[in-house]
């Protein structure tokens, strides 16, 4: 049986065999693994105007089918992912997939001469395999964050433990969209291409020297995949989680992702360069990870205070309705659209904390990686309808309709949460007992 007795660190009871420097040096690479992760949406759209030649007109429907291939991988592999984590460990999937990334990214960054050095004509087509490349070396990163917090932690102080790992994620990604995007400008594109290989081959380094593996790798058995379509079919508290994974993970890939666009396809329309409007597009989604940031903590007590279910209800409500109102944005720098997203920006971190607390609560211990697997799949089928349905949307009828489309979704999974409430928060409150699973 698990003891009470152990380690704390701010506030949270760490699991037995981990140490404080273990949960601070992960609560570090989580920064890392999300700024490894914003990197490409930061840096794309302007590499492939500027770099490529992408014509204005075809910008929107190039970077959505690009984010769609790593959709697909993640939805193709992500479970297989779990399940080789709760057999092998996380620590050593972490060390290779920032290695592999910082390299891909680099390479992604070469493609126009890589395509030349080696006599393809469509330098368009190696961008394909370098995003690919990244995309598939980041899935054997992002998944092993919640999987690690979820291990170092229990029930009683997880989710604090939650709000700690989506802190980091924002600031991540705060660090990216406030000064990556503007490092082109300073020391030019191809020098931060090659910075975010440094940075990869640094976080490989600190993964392995840093944290402790408690997966044991004798004991793992065969993970059998109807124990865990049979949870999700028979937990409430699940199909609401995966749902809202569905729905809500896509919300801040579609901000990044079509913020920038949008800003530099119709930049000089409003009196701005491409990488001036680059730079003020990423001030703004700066933005809303600033107050998301300084939200993290307050979600953190709201989630073990009132419950993980009236938090995701309520954050979904915020973040869909700010994206919903951007029906009526038509400049993208307008003080309007700030507005929209300062409304986003109160409730998307708050959704994200009590979803990815409910859904590591209710997996068994002895299959986490592989529940987990299973959320991360509905996730990135969500983010692969929406950015794809967006960027048709963005090209065909207006540049707001990815956000709107999103933030409907967000208000869909609120009325399911209404109606399925009385069973869900039951079992809710059951798990709740179990303080230290």
């Amino acid at each position: 049986m698990e003891t009470t007795k152990g380690t704390t660190c701010l506030g949270i009871n760490l699991h037995e065999g981990v140490t404080r420097a273990n949960f601070i040096m992960l609560s570090f690479i989580a920064f890392l693994c999300m700024t490894m992760n914003i990197i490409p949406t930061v840096l794309q759209p302007f590499f492939l105007q500027e770099v490529i030649g992408i014509s204005r007109q075809h910008i929107g429907k190039i970077n959505a089918s690009l984010s769609v291939l790593v959709e697909i991988t993640i939805v193709l592999l992500v479970g297989v992912i779990g399940i080789l984590s709760d057999k092998i460990g996380r620590r050593g999937l972490l060390v290779a997939g920032f290695a592999l990334t910082g390299l891909f990214l680099l390479c992604f960054g070469s493609s126009h001469i890589i395509s030349d050095f080696i006599g393809v004509n469509q330098p368009l087509l190696m961008v394909y395999v370098f995003r690919f490349f990244i995309g598939f070396s980041m899935l054997l990163v992002w998944p092993q964050m919640q999987s690690l917090f979820t291990d170092y932690t229990y029930i009683m102080g997880r989710g604090k433990a939650m709000a700690v790992m989506g802190f980091m994620f924002t600031a991540g990604s705060l660090f990216c969209f406030s000064f990556i995007a503007r490092l082109p400008k300073i020391i030019g594109l191809y020098n931060v291409f090659l910075l975010s290989m440094l940075i990869g081959i640094g976080a490989s380094i600190i993964s392995r020297a840093g944290l402790v593996e408690l997966v044991d790798k004798k004991e793992k058995e065969k993970v059998n995949w109807k124990e865990v379509f049979k949870i999700l079919k028979e937990s409430p508290c699940l199909k609401i989680t995966f749902s809202a994974a569905f729905a809500s993970r896509a919300d801040v890939v579609i901000l990044g992702m079509f913020t920038m666009i949008w800003a530099i396809k119709v930049a000089r329309e409003f009196g701005r360069t491409p990488m001036a409007a680059m730079a003020e597009a990423g001030v703004i989604v700066a933005m809303a990870g600033a107050i998301g940031l300084l939200l993290y903590p307050l979600w953190g007590y709201l989630v073990e205070k009132i419950g993980k279910l009236k938090i995701l209800a309520l954050g979904l409500f915020f973040s869909g309705s700010g994206l919903t109102l951007m029906v009526f944005i038509t400049d993208p720098f307008s003080i309007w659209m700030k507005l929209c997203v300062l409304i986003f920006a109160l409730g998307v971190n708050g959704a994200g904390v009590g979803a990815s607390t409910l859904t590591s609560n209710i997996a068994p211990r002895n299959i986490i990686g592989s529940v987990l697997g299973g959320y991360h799949t509905a996730a990135a089928i969500g983010i692969m309808f929406f950015v794809q349905a967006g960027g048709f949307l963005f090209d065909h009828l207006a540049h707001s309709m990815p956000f709107v489309l999103t933030g409907i979704a967000d208000l869909l999974v609120v009325v399911f949460i209404l109606i399925t409430w009385k069973k869900a928060h039951a079992e809710e409150e059951i798990y709740n007992q179990k303080k230290f699973h």
